[in-house]
C-alpha cells in the first residue's frame, strides 16, 4: 500500500519542479549588444539545407565554369533591452585598400535568390520566404526587444582575395557605434 501513495507523490513533485523550470523568467537583456561572425558553409547548411534549390544561401555551381561568385554570409545578433532605431553598414576590404565585395540589401538578395531556375515554382517562393525571415530588412530599422538574429550576405567574384577583413558597423538609436573586423576564411578545400 506504501508503493501505491508514493508514485503519486513523485509524479506531482516531478510536475511542480518541470513547470517551475518551464516558466522561468528569460535572463533580461541590460546593455545593448551586438556579435557578429561569418557562416560556415556547414553552418548555411545547417540553417537551410544543403540544396541550393531550396537555400538561398547556397550559389550554384556550373558544370564546366564551377562558380562565378562567391556569396560570404554574416550573422548579426542584437540584444537590446528596448526596441530601438538601429542601422548598418557591412563591407570588405583586401589588401591594397581594393573592395572585392559588395553587401546586398534584401532586394539584392531577393534578385539574387530569384534568378535561379527550378522546375518547380514552389522552390523559388520558399528561398524569397527564407529571405524574408532571415535576411536584414533594410540599412535602418527598428530592431525590438530582446535577441535578434539576422544575416547579410556580401557577393564578389570567384574567389574573393585573402586575406580580406569584413567590416561591421552598428550604430543603435544614439549610442556609440559598434565596429566588428572579422577575418574572411579561407576557402573550404575542394572535394576529391
Amino acid at each position: 500500500m506504501k508503493r501505491f501513495f508514493g508514485i503519486p507523490i513523485i509524479v506531482l513533485l516531478s510536475a511542480v519542479i518541470l513547470s517551475a523550470c518551464a516558466s522561468a523568467p528569460q535572463a533580461a537583456v541590460m546593455e545593448p549588444e551586438v556579435k557578429a561572425r561569418i557562416l560556415g558553409q556547414v553552418d548555411i547548411e545547417r540553417l537551410f539545407g544543403s540544396d541550393f534549390l531550396w537555400n538561398p544561401y547556397i550559389l550554384r555551381k556550373g558544370l564546366f565554369t564551377g562558380f562565378a561568385d562567391e556569396l560570404v554570409v554574416v550573422e548579426l545578433k542584437i540584444s537590446l533591452p528596448t526596441a530601438a532605431r538601429t542601422s548598418f553598414e557591412v563591407s570588405a576590404q583586401a589588401e591594397g585598400g581594393k573592395s572585392p565585395c559588395r553587401s546586398l540589401d534584401s532586394a539584392e538578395m531577393i534578385d539574387l535568390t530569384s534568378q535561379i531556375k527550378s522546375p518547380d515554382a514552389i522552390d523559388v517562393q520558399n528561398r524569397r520566404a527564407a529571405v524574408y525571415r532571415s535576411y536584414l530588412p533594410m540599412d535602418s530599422f527598428v530592431c525590438r526587444k530582446g535577441t535578434t538574429t539576422y544575416l547579410v550576405a556580401l557577393l564578389g567574384k570567384y574567389p574573393i582575395p585573402r586575406p580580406t577583413i569584413v567590416s561591421v558597423r552598428v550604430q543603435i538609436a544614439e549610442l556609440e557605434p559598434t565596429l566588428i573586423a572579422l577575418n574572411l576564411p579561407a576557402l573550404p578545400e575542394a572535394k576529391k
